[in-house]
C-alpha cells in the first residue's frame, strides 16, 4: 500500500464537498436530553427553530437565553 493512500487517525481537516450542501458551515453542539428532545420535536424542524431563536436574540440586542447548569458554571469562571 502506498504512503499517500493511508489515512491517519481522526477526522480529515478538509471535508469533501457534497452536492446537497449549500456551503453553509455546520455547528455541532452537545445539549441535555430534554433540550434535544424539545428541539428535534418542533414541527418546523430543528434547524429552522434554532435559527428563529438566534435571529430573535440578535434583533433583541441582548443574550437572554438561559444557560444549562454546566454552561452557567463555565460562564461564572
Amino acid at each position: 500500500m502506498e504512503e499517500e493512500s493511508k489515512k491517519g487517525p481522526g477526522r480529515p481537516r478538509v471535508y469533501p464537498k457534497r452536492e446537497n450542501r449549500r456551503g453553509a458551515p455546520q455547528l455541532v453542539v452537545r445539549v441535555d436530553v430534554d433540550v434535544y428532545e424539545h428541539v428535534t420535536s418542533r414541527p418546523e424542524g430543528p434547524r429552522a427553530y434554532l435559527e428563529q431563536l438566534v435571529r430573535k436574540d440578535l434583533t433583541s440586542g441582548s443574550s437572554s437565553l438561559p444557560l444549562s447548569g454546566k454552561s452557567e458554571e463555565a460562564a461564572e469562571a
